[in-house]
């Protein structure tokens, strides 16, 4: 799939275009992510989500789907992981995210580091596990930014991240952190559009201690 990135962007927004992409690929996947605008302190689009500017999430691990599985004969070995420290107010920093994956199909390793968060939010949505323990008040991360691409800059990336208490991972009996990943080269072409859980590691959600 190739669009111009810029134009789609702008004319749907990043919850827009997140809803589009995922639904592309997952028909059935439930999309975790709400308009938030600005001091807003609860969605527009449902007023049981909660807003929150403040606070940040921090993740990692591997998931469990197709996407991420390699070729015959080793079919169950997770080929997407990914690690970073994400802020509820884009303006706080720091912000930091890598994701690596292999291309099922081609056998392509990819790399994407975050350089820019452009735009964030986090939401306590109701429908989905609590952040707690330790103690949170949001368990949804969304936002929006820029990065290099297999060492290319300019590339677009849009996410959202959950954090559904402990054990975070299916591998460990958890419900797993869900994920949304969609990744743009610089040129456009979509590279990576992923929504999964967890198999191993954990995503979680941490309130402000007076340090953001």
């Amino acid at each position: 799939m190739r669009a111009n990135r810029r134009l789609f962007a702008g004319s749907l927004g990043t919850l827009g275009l997140l809803v589009v992409l995922v639904f592309i690929a997952f028909p059935s996947t439930l999309v975790f992510a709400h308009a938030c605008p600005p001091g807003s302190v609860t969605s527009p689009d449902d007023p049981s989500i909660t807003c929150v500017f403040s606070g940040f999430m921090t993740g990692g691990g591997r998931f469990n789907g197709n996407i991420n599985n390699a070729p015959p004969p080793n079919s169950t070995i997770p080929l997407l992981v990914h690690g970073f420290i994400l802020h509820c107010d884009p303006t706080v920093l720091p912000n930091n995210l890598e994701v690596n994956w292999k291309d099922p199909s081609t056998g392509v390793e990819h790399r994407f580091h975050l350089t820019t968060l452009d735009s964030a939010h986090c939401e306590m949505n109701p429908a989905l596990g609590s952040p707690n323990p330790p103690k949170a008040n949001f368990n949804t991360w969304v936002g929006n930014g820029t990065g290099r691409l297999d060492g290319v800059d300019g590339a677009l990336l849009f996410a959202i991240f959950t954090d559904q208490s402990q054990p975070a991972g299916t591998q460990a009996g958890g419900p797993g952190d869900w994920s949304t990943i969609v990744i743009f080269a610089p040129d456009g072409t979509l590279m990576l559009n992923v929504t999964d859980s967890l198999f191993g590691g954990a995503q979680q959600a941490h309130e402000c201690g007076g340090n953001c």
